[in-house]
């Protein structure tokens, strides 16, 4: 699969989805480019443009399956999926995931950094969300990994 592929089929299952008032493609591309940006290989970058398909649409990791997702890929997006009654339970459940699949830890980490990088220069109260986060989510996931170049980077917006 290919990233333009991978995109594709992101954009396709978000549909008219929003992401705060941009389309959705706009946080996928913001995601993906940081994985080129930091260098991670065109498999984590279908990664990103898939990686809220299963938490934020109707479609299922058999149907990705079906249309050629890649089973790393495919592992990658699961590892990063959050289920939960709140984003407190979703984000430990995703967290656990990720210390069981670390090669997903710098797609996370790349998602923070997009979703960091937008709400500093357009919602500072999601901003500030982050920020309180962040001591928990650098704790969980730094001893499993992740691009030391995109910890450094992580640590300087939320710290």
């Amino acid at each position: 699969m290919t990233p333009a592929a991978a995109r594709e089929i992101a954009l396709a299952a978000h549909g008219a989805q929003m992401y705060g008032s941009d389309p959705y493609h706009v946080h996928l591309d913001a995601v993906a480019g940081i994985v080129r940006e930091f260098g991670l290989g065109e498999e984590l970058e279908c990664a990103a443009y898939l990686h809220d398909t299963l938490e934020d649409t109707p479609v299922t990791a058999a149907e990705l399956t079906e249309v050629g997702v890649t089973e790393g890929v495919l592992g990658a997006v699961e590892a990063v999926t959050g289920r939960g009654p709140n984003r407190k339970a979703r984000n430990a459940d995703a967290y656990a995931k990720l210390a069981a699949y670390p090669l997903a830890i710098n797609l996370k980490l790349c998602d923070r950094l997009a979703n960091g990088r937008a709400a500093l220069a357009t919602a500072p109260d999601k901003l500030a969300m982050y920020r309180r986060e962040y001591p928990a989510f650098r704790a969980t996931l730094s001893p499993h990994g992740g691009s030391l170049e995109l910890w450094v980077e992580l640590d300087a917006l939320f710290a």
